[in-house]
């Protein structure tokens, strides 16, 4: 399979982009058309505002439109599915977040994180906390853990999905201390947060980032 490249690090949000040939751009300077920069989240979440920003950013700059593509699915991850079968040509950028690396031990697949994709950047990195609505009882960590304790399953957290590191981080939680929480995953940090705000779960796990959109009350960092 051909190596695809992939602007990322270690944190939360990594970017994506198919490998080049050297001589891809000998006949024309790159870019001459628009790029695609695909997202593995739905708008208005954490990495997609940013995200946004940037898209503007590099497009004044490279004086060509920077298109943002949201494909929320998977974990976030569809867009690294996708580039798999995506042409070579640095036109299509992939934004994956860090659980890509945990992907070959939570599904199966046919192509390597390791060995498919090529990490050049990393965009973004946050701090991650557990939220609830302002008119919860909880406002601690130890309140929360308290009330799983006492009501076994019944804690309803929502993260954006499966996997990501919220819902890892939560279930490590969860097992240090002996408890059991009942996870609902949504489809991005947006969806996450209205659920919490509606009270149709008692507390989500987001990052700093998706927190400030809606002003949950705040009731622990790690």
């Amino acid at each position: 399979m051909k190596k695809r490249q992939i602007l990322a690090g270690v944190p939360l949000a990594l970017i994506a982009l198919l490998e080049v040939p050297s001589m891809a751009f000998a006949q024309d300077v790159f870019p001459s058309r628009p790029i695609r920069i695909m997202l593995g989240f739905p708008p208005g979440g954490s990495t997609d505002t940013p995200m946004r920003i940037l898209a503007e950013d590099a497009a004044r700059i490279l004086k060509q439109p920077v298109i943002i593509e949201n494909k929320p699915g998977a974990a976030g991850l569809m867009p690294a599915q996708l580039l798999q079968s995506a042409p070579a040509d640095g036109y299509t950028v992939g934004v994956i977040p860090g659980n890509l690396f945990r992907l070959p031990y939570t599904g199966t697949i046919n192509w390597s994180p390791a060995t498919d994709l090529t990490y050049v950047i990393g965009l973004t990195q946050f701090v991650y906390g557990i939220v609830v609505p302002p008119s919860s009882p909880l406002k601690s960590m130890d309140d929360l853990i308290a009330y799983a304790k006492a009501n076994p399953g019944q804690l309803t957290y929502a993260t954006a999905g499966s996997y990501l590191s919220q819902h890892i981080t939560m279930e490590q939680i969860a097992r240090i201390k002996g408890v059991k929480f009942n996870h609902v995953p949504y489809k991005g940090t947006a969806e996450a947060l209205n659920a919490v705000m509606g009270e149709h779960v008692m507390a989500a796990a987001d990052t700093s980032a998706g927190g400030s959109r809606s002003k949950p009350d705040a009731c622990a960092c790690w």
